[in-house]
């Protein structure tokens, strides 16, 4: 019985070593200080709520005016707006977006470089490992309800899916798909699952917490070649300390900026929100700390160092355009940083956003 008992203990002193270790080196990456270069490039992007596209939902006259005003001062190149969550077989009611128009006129009189995409939700329970996401039927439907949205005035899609199993080849199928029935100059953007640290780190994650939490990066590089940007999100990481989150946003964006094809948008989400009904957010989940981090990540990219020339911020739908105008069809797509403008936090985190970003 004691054999045992020291054999319990020393394999719970062993995990508890590893815990410290992992979390040791996480703190040492949100260290140093970023190249000057890493910051706004004028290619940002904005989440913000469905209440703006739905009659049920229609917004004060206060917020429609703070809306305005970011959108005036903002270096927004896409807002996604959410038009709903798709149906189990692919389908999404319009009533959610029977407001699209006025609003797509009011972001296009106060900024009408700024690209607005119906972003598209999709929420499934448990793993696609043994099932794929999407079966055929639904995945037409669903290519089928993204062709009927662009067609309601919005300049492309924004999709964001989850959980979906990495190598799970439905996601691949639904963008490429999408991308062949969309015209060429409709947008089309992905949101990411964060990425395992280390190669295989989703298995055991996995076995601990039944979730799908991260990608692989071959996986998120996969899903890049249909899409004109990749949003990563930067939140609901269960990083319990904040320079804990602020290392794992650092690895984050390092590993993104060196997965994903040059000639696609890169984007990464500072969480500007407290209502959990769009994802948990930790308190030390906070912009600041994800700017700084973003910032620290892509400097240490060696794929897309902050230096380097990009191209334009819409992504390969407009570069491959107008190469001419770029001054090399080599200039990769450029990097930004994805705000959520979901709810009453917005004011002050939009602040500090435009402080610590740079706009």
């Amino acid at each position: 019985m004691t054999w045992l008992l020291q054999r319990i203990f020393a394999g719970l002193a062993a995990v508890l070593l590893v815990v410290l270790a992992a979390g040791l080196l996480l703190r040492m990456q949100f260290t140093g200080e970023a190249t000057p270069e890493a910051t706004s490039m004028g290619a940002d992007a904005a989440w913000v709520s469905g209440s703006w596209v739905d009659a049920a939902q229609s917004p004060t006259p206060q917020e429609r005016d703070a809306l305005i005003e970011t959108l005036e001062h903002a270096e927004l190149a896409e807002i996604y707006v959410h038009v709903g969550e798709l149906s189990a077989d692919g389908e999404l009611d319009p009533e959610g977006y029977t407001d699209a128009t006025e609003f797509l006129d009011t972001v296009s009189q106060a900024a009408p470089d700024t690209r607005v995409l119906a972003w598209i939700s999709h929420t499934a329970q448990g793993s696609s490992l043994t099932e794929d996401r999407f079966d055929d039927a639904t995945l037409s439907t669903t290519v089928a309800t993204a062709e009927e949205v662009v067609a309601a005035g919005f300049s492309g899609v924004h999709y964001a899916i989850s959980p979906v199993t990495t190598n799970d080849p439905s996601l691949p199928r639904l963008l490429e798909q999408t991308r062949d029935r969309l015209d060429s100059d409709a947008v089309l953007s992905v949101q990411s699952q964060h990425l395992e640290l280390i190669p295989g780190l989703r298995l055991p994650v996995f076995l601990a917490t039944r979730s799908e939490s991260f990608w692989s990066t071959g996986y998120v590089a996969r899903i890049s070649e249909h899409v004109d940007s990749v949003v990563l999100p930067g939140h609901d990481t269960r990083m319990p300390m904040e320079s804990l989150y602020g290392g794992f946003m650092v690895r984050q964006t390092a590993l993104l900026l060196d997965s994903v094809p040059h000639d696609v948008s890169v984007r990464i989400g500072a969480p500007a929100y407290r209502d959990e009904a769009w994802g948990r957010n930790a308190g030390a989940e906070t912009v600041t700390t994800a700017i700084e981090a973003v910032q620290l990540g892509w400097s240490r990219s060696e794929e897309r160092p902050p230096a380097a020339e990009a191209g334009d911020a819409t992504g390969t739908a407009e570069a491959e355009q107008a190469p001419e105008e770029q001054g090399t069809t080599d200039s990769p797509a450029p990097v930004g940083m994805a705000l959520y403008l979901l709810d009453e936090a917005q004011a002050q985190q939009r602040t500090d956003f435009a402080r610590d970003w740079g706009w």
